[in-house]
């Protein structure tokens, strides 16, 4: 994976990541081969806004309506697998990490500021 380009959201989103609370919601879990995902972004989003804010620029940590276009489809993506920085990795499912990343463009932006 190639590094952020936006040096900004490198140091940016250096807090305390959102942490998936422990949810048993029978969705797949996104390991099954041509399985569908059934999770709703909005909903994935509400452990995040704790630390970002409801809005998404409300919050202690960094602002993501300035920061997620600031990013490209790749890393936007590494970083709700792997985290950054001090911000944890978000345990999320496959199924999960597809949806979030799905709110996280339609709400914040695509890439480039599109």
């Amino acid at each position: 994976m190639r590094p952020l380009k936006a040096l900004f959201l490198l140091s940016a989103l250096t807090t305390v990541g959102c942490a998936k609370e422990d949810s048993s919601s029978g969705t797949d879990s996104g390991g099954g081969s041509g399985t569908e995902c059934s999770e709703d972004g909005a909903l994935v989003f509400q452990s995040c806004a704790g630390c970002h804010g409801p809005d998404g620029n409300s919050g202690s940590a960094p602002a993501l309506v300035t920061g997620v276009p600031l990013l490209s489809d790749q890393d936007l993506m590494d970083i709700l697998m792997n985290g950054v920085g001090s911000m944890a990795a978000p345990n999320l499912t496959p199924c999960e990490e597809d949806a979030l990343f799905t709110y996280l463009r339609d709400t914040f932006g695509e890439e480039g500021g599109g």
